[in-house]
């Protein structure tokens, strides 16, 4: 997989906007989502999940809510979330400026939704509240509550919300209120309450305010659940990633390897190697030898390190992530992936991903600021697959041959 973007420049009135557009730029057209930013405006974060629903086949649009030059000044922010929310109307306008981007766009070949997180959640809802034709309105830890409930009918589109159960800022009145406004409106939705998640819950990145945490756990299933809403959302035949769509890997579980899974995981090593492998080294005793490591990573009972492992709710593996502790040049632990497979009809479909965001979780788990990789250089596909996961280089590898 090859991801492509574009920063585009897009208006809502005189509001002068610019958004960010990826997609796989192997795939022919498909259904695309709307990206909507928390508070803090277009961040990494936002451009971060455009890349994931990327790596999912659809067409995906980090929208701006708030206009050029206002992200990253305080004041603006602030005084661009008080006029939104304050005018049900203006928050779905701005917002049906990036669906319009999407739907004009000839990548797209299908519905639409939009998926949002915090501000941008409740900035969907509030799309989908207007009577916005989307396929479906997801809100990620977003506030629930409006001023201008929906009216009977009014809510087109089918309405996931994922929720932190320990949310501050959104308190359990909130979720009375919607569950009733919801019900009210005959919209067709789901409530996902995740135990122990705080707000920003899938905020990785960034900094962290009053009453707002990161939950790997509740982010992956999160994530998961939002693929396969989106597999029914968009409906048979249509790309979603992992979802139930036919023709697409089924949702996928993560699990610690055991010694049944030495043969699965050896049998991988020929597509570690299918890019070539060093120019000093013969591929065939290479392949030996990462054979025998990867068997012993498996059967090993390290708490260094792990093998985990990829597959569907029928116990078909799909791929596997081999970990370790490794020390950076000054002596600092840090995780380090050693190996990441993945089998040939289930590339493409989101499984490397859900495998490196375990891996991440194993590293953070363990108090690690860093998790890194190799590959090798020839490499190019792998070094943009962990581009667009928000990896980069550090160091560059030398070797000379002295035979």
């Amino acid at each position: 997989m090859k991801l492509r973007e574009e920063t585009l420049d897009y208006r809502d009135g005189d509001t002068e906007l610019s958004g960010l557009l990826v997609w796989d730029g192997d795939e022919v057209p498909g259904p695309g989502v709307l990206v909507v930013h928390g508070g803090a405006g277009l961040d990494e974060h936002a451009k971060r999940r455009a890349r994931q629903f990327a790596e999912l086949g659809l067409l995906a649009f980090a929208c701006d809510m708030y206009g050029k030059a206002v992200t990253g000044d305080r004041e603006r922010v602030m005084s661009c979330i008080q006029e939104l929310v304050a005018d049900r109307d203006k928050i779905a306008r701005r917002a049906h400026a990036g669906v319009e981007v999407l739907a004009s766009h000839p990548g797209l070949d299908g519905k639409i939704a939009a998926v949002g997180y915090c501000f941008g959640g409740r900035t969907v809802l509030e799309l989908a509240r207007s009577g916005a034709p989307l396929a479906g309105a997801i809100s990620v830890h977003g506030t629930l509550e409006t001023a201008n409930p929906a009216s009977q009918g009014a809510v087109k589109a089918k309405v996931l919300v994922c929720h932190g159960a320990l949310d501050p800022h959104v308190p359990n009145t909130q979720l009375t209120g919607f569950i009733e406004e919801m019900n009210a409106a005959g919209a067709d939705y789901q409530l996902i309450v995740y135990g122990g998640a705080m707000h920003g819950f899938t905020h990785d990145v960034g900094p962290q305010g009053q009453g707002v945490a990161y939950d790997a756990l509740s982010a992956e299933r999160s994530f998961q659940a939002i693929k396969a809403f989106l597999s029914e959302a968009f409906g048979s035949g249509q790309r979603c990633g992992q979802g139930v769509s036919e023709g697409m890997v089924g949702p996928v579980a993560i699990r610690a390897a055991c010694e049944a899974d030495t043969d699965f995981v050896s049998g991988l090593v020929p597509s570690l190697l299918e890019f070539g492998s060093p120019a000093w080294e013969d591929t065939k005793p290479l392949a030996s030898r990462f054979a025998e490591v990867l068997a012993g990573a498996v059967r090993a009972q390290d708490p260094r390190s792990t093998v985990l492992i990829a597959e569907r709710k029928d116990g078909t593996r799909l791929g596997f992530i081999s970990l370790r502790v490794r020390d950076d040049v000054t002596g600092v632990e840090r995780g380090h992936v050693a190996d990441l497979g993945v089998v040939q009809d289930a590339r493409r479909l989101g499984v490397g991903s859900a495998l490196m965001r375990a891996g991440e979780a194993w590293a953070r788990e363990r108090g690690f600021r860093v998790l890194s990789l190799d590959h090798w250089a020839t490499n190019e596909r792998a070094r943009a697959f962990y581009e667009t996961l928000g990896y980069s280089a550090e160091s560059l590898s030398l070797f000379k041959r002295l035979d």
